[in-house]
């Protein structure tokens, strides 16, 4: 979602439209997420379900609309557009009157139709995910020359460069739903084998969901990787997941010293914000109001400052941000400005003396990481 909101972000400032659709349960685009994208402007439009005049014209793109198949399909839709369309291409194939009643008991009725091996493919399917590889298919039914054309034939999945997406993801999760559940865990398993050794994150969600014991350390390894990449953020959630499925005092123990050195790799700031959490701040009885100390006063609330209390020349500065960002600064060099000071740097004894902790991280390794961070946060190329 951070991609998204810097995407729409960078879209506002130029001749763009950017369009999303989301259902109302558990929209994603929620006021957190809209704030994220910095004021971009957002026009909602709620799509109602389809007219009656609207689904009778969805309908003769299928059959005779008056024919009573197709007004039984219209009125077990109610509206839904996928749910009438997905109607319309069974009743189209021949499967008599009956009209299934949900989109789950639909798909099945869909697949039902199809060849053993196609029927086999589209389960399959399904378990890598909306979009999917070819080469991951063959690997998972163990046909090495398969082919999606049935499975395009029938509308069910549409040709996506050299991928394939499923019509829509309620297709997909209704063949999802269809399999057996040791099928699910088998197919699962063998999709992680195929990403494991070039894509360990996929391969530990993989086993994840195959409810397989080695997924805690997957999550571990896949989270160790995104370290390395400075993914600290991804790293952080990998090792969260790990965490929540854990059941060996081993895993657990690895994944908490790997999120503790997370955190720290954080920086400063957060450590230095999580130590002072335990230090309930005083009232000062005795502060004057008249020659206020802005960092404590009768109220009981305390400032800290959380810093570099070393001074760095702002030419060093510059240097370090073009070693990360592996650029050269244009410059343009002017006398002081009116507000410069000559020097500054954080006082952070207050927060020594009351958690003694004092920030360390060097300056070049936090720019690296905050330039590491940005790019994978907004989504910026190397």
């Amino acid at each position: 979602m951070g991609y998204l909101s810097a995407f729409a972000t960078a879209v506002a400032r130029g001749p763009g439209l950017l369009v999303m659709t989301s259902r109302v349960d558990s929209d994603p685009l929620d006021a957190a997420w809209r704030a994220s994208c910095h004021g971009t402007p957002f026009t909602t439009i709620d799509l109602g379900p389809l007219r009656s005049d609207e689904a009778m014209t969805l309908a003769g793109t299928f059959v005779d609309a008056t024919q009573r198949i197709a007004l039984a399909c219209i009125a077990r839709a109610g509206g839904n557009p996928l749910f009438l369309e997905q109607l319309l291409r069974n009743a189209e194939e021949g499967s008599g009157e009956a009209v299934p009643a949900t989109i789950q008991s639909l798909v099945l009725a869909r697949m039902d139709r199809l060849a053993p091996l196609d029927r086999q493919a589209f389960q399959a399917a399904a378990v890598i995910g909306q979009r999917f590889g070819l080469a991951l298919l063959r690997h998972l039914i163990d046909q090495p020359d398969y082919v999606c054309d049935g499975l395009v034939a029938n509308a069910l999945v549409l040709p996506e460069g050299e991928d394939f997406l499923f019509a829509h993801a309620l297709i997909q999760e209704g063949a999802y739903s269809t399999s057996l559940r040791a099928r699910r865990r088998e197919l699962h398993r063998r999709a992680a084998g195929w990403f494991a050794p070039n894509d360990p994150v996929l391969c530990a969600q993989h086993l994840d969901r195959a409810e397989d014991e080695r997924a805690p350390r997957a999550y571990l390894d896949a989270a160790t990787v995104q370290r390395a990449g400075y993914f600290t953020d991804a790293a952080l959630r990998l090792v969260q997941r790990g965490l929540d499925i854990a059941r060996n005092n081993e895993d657990r123990h690895a994944l908490m010293c790997l999120k503790g050195e997370l955190q720290r790799d954080l920086g400063d700031i957060v450590e230095g914000v999580v130590r002072i959490l335990d230090v309930v701040p005083a009232a000062n009885p005795g502060a004057d109001m008249t020659h206020p100390d802005p960092a404590t006063s009768y109220a009981p609330y305390r400032l800290y400052n959380i810093g570099n209390n070393r001074p760095v020349k702002l030419t060093a500065f510059i240097e370090m941000l073009e070693h990360a960002l592996g650029r050269k600064a244009v410059k343009n060099l002017l006398p002081m400005q009116p507000g410069d000071v000559p020097a500054t740097y954080a006082d952070v004894e207050d927060l020594r003396r009351v958690t003694g902790f004092s920030p360390s991280t060097p300056l070049e390794e936090g720019i690296a990481r905050y330039v590491a961070w940005y790019r994978e946060y907004y989504d910026v190329p190397v």
